[in-house]
């Protein structure tokens, strides 16, 4: 047998181990895909916070927005220059907030 003719899992097997439902299907019922959503992903909250408040992910942050802000800072000069001043590093700036 052909290791790549064979399903991973059975088909007719489904995982029914979620107590909110199939998430794709239809609640009928007005934001019921969100709210079940909330629900099911509430456990996590807490600790995916925690992650991001690590001093790795915060050093990382800063980084990518200091490399964002040097861009601004650099092609607004440039900009500047070639439009006499009527927008310059002031509205870099502004787009990049």
């Amino acid at each position: 047998m052909n290791a790549f003719s064979a399903p991973l899992l059975p088909i007719d097997e489904k995982k029914d181990d979620d107590p909110y439902g199939d998430p794709l299907r239809r609640t009928k019922k007005l934001f019921g895909g969100l709210i079940n959503d909330i629900k099911r992903r509430a456990p996590y909250y807490k600790s995916d916070i925690l992650d991001g408040l690590n001093h790795h992910c915060i050093s990382v942050a800063l980084f990518m927005f200091f490399a964002a802000l040097s861009a601004a800072i650099a092609f607004g000069g440039l900009f500047g220059e070639y439009v006499q001043v009527a927008a310059n590093v002031h509205c870099a700036l502004f787009i990049l907030v």
